[in-house]
């Protein structure tokens, strides 16, 4: 995989990642740097979620209350980012958010 590919695929990741995750009303803000996403929630509910995460096969983790990061491994594909917003909606449900 070229550096031009491996770049362009990112960047297609991330805006894939943001517009998915902010879509939902729950997340408040989505902020980050590339694939390293920041997400604000409306309720700080953010360990249920990761505990939600965890059983549903996913790892985040919370810096506070309210507040989830993620940083998925370089090896992200196309279809774990399909699958992570398709498994999104149903964490935050389980956690109660």
């Amino acid at each position: 995989m070229s550096a031009f590919h491996a770049t362009r695929s990112s960047r297609r990741k991330d805006v894939q990642l943001r517009e998915g995750l902010g879509a939902d009303p729950r997340v408040t803000e989505v902020r980050g740097q590339g694939l390293l996403i920041g997400l604000d929630l409306v309720s700080e509910t953010a360990a249920a979620v990761v505990d939600a995460a965890q059983d549903a096969g996913w790892i985040v983790n919370m810096p506070t209350p309210n507040r989830i990061r993620l940083a998925p491994p370089l090896v992200l594909t196309d279809a774990d980012v399909e699958a992570f917003l398709q498994a999104w909606p149903a964490i935050l449900d389980k956690a109660g958010t």
